[in-house]
């Protein structure tokens, strides 16, 4: 999941506007790893998980700051209101009225300490010491910012796991792209992921993925290529369960 529906083709061009740097805008995807090796056998046991409400907790540190600058207009605001992956959905803004908050949120204390997710830490610490290689993939867009403080997060919280495999997709601005070919690319056994639109797209190109249970998508039936999970214990025991098939 990127930060929002709503960022998807606006949220960090509004930070680049105001970036000197000269980091081309190319929509080409870029995949930024250390470490990796691109000629890597596929073992059937490399496994894609994305970022956000997979493995980061996202939405709760957006909560929590939109609660500390405004308690008068977001004191009631809760996880559950988000049926869509939306700030203005959730509020019943019109939209585009979120894109402030959004863009502050990115320099915010609360995005730099967000929590994992319940189990996740453990679940892909187990799944590494099965022999699995463990990807971060995410269609978080590719502003250096951004990225900075993706790696980062990742290297903190899931460090000996991930071991530099982070791939950051999403364009710089406009429309950010399909993971679902990188994906092909890396001969993936298999995807963790929360969105249904992505989990379709990557299940086109044969890889099975597991859908971590979400208020935003619900409603979604189980696949022969996309099966539901309630939690990271249950995640595991899918991946396994493909494995040993």
């Amino acid at each position: 999941m990127v930060i929002l529906d709503s960022l998807k083709t606006h949220g960090f061009s509004r930070v680049l506007k105001h970036d000197e740097s000269g980091i081309p805008s190319s929509n080409k995807p870029t995949t930024l790893v250390v470490g990796y090796k691109e000629d890597v056998i596929r073992s059937g046991t490399k496994i894609g998980t994305d970022v956000d409400e997979v493995k980061a907790e996202l939405l709760n540190g957006l909560i929590s700051y939109l609660k500390r600058i405004d308690p008068e207009t977001f004191g009631a605001l809760e996880r559950g209101h988000f049926t869509r992956y939306n700030l203005s959905h959730a509020m019943g803004w019109e939209d585009g009225r979120d894109q402030v908050y959004l863009s502050d949120f990115v320099g915010s204390p609360e995005f730099y300490d967000i929590n994992p997710v319940e189990g996740s830490v453990e679940a892909l610490r187990y799944l590494a010491g099965r022999g699995y290689e463990i990807h971060a993939i995410t269609l978080r867009r590719r502003h250096p910012h951004i990225v900075d403080a993706t790696k980062d997060w990742i290297a903190r919280h899931y460090d000996g796991i991930i071991n530099g495999r982070v791939h950051i997709l999403g364009s710089i601005e406009g429309p950010l792209g399909s993971k679902a070919p990188h994906c092909a690319e890396l001969g993936l056994s298999g995807m963790v992921e929360d969105q249904v639109e992505y989990a379709m797209e990557i299940a086109k190109h044969n890889i099975p993925v597991v859908l971590l249970d979400k208020p935003w998508n619900q409603g979604f039936e189980d696949t022969p290529m996309i099966t539901r999970a309630a939690d990271w214990d249950e995640a595991v025991r899918l991946i396994e369960r493909r494995k040993s098939s």
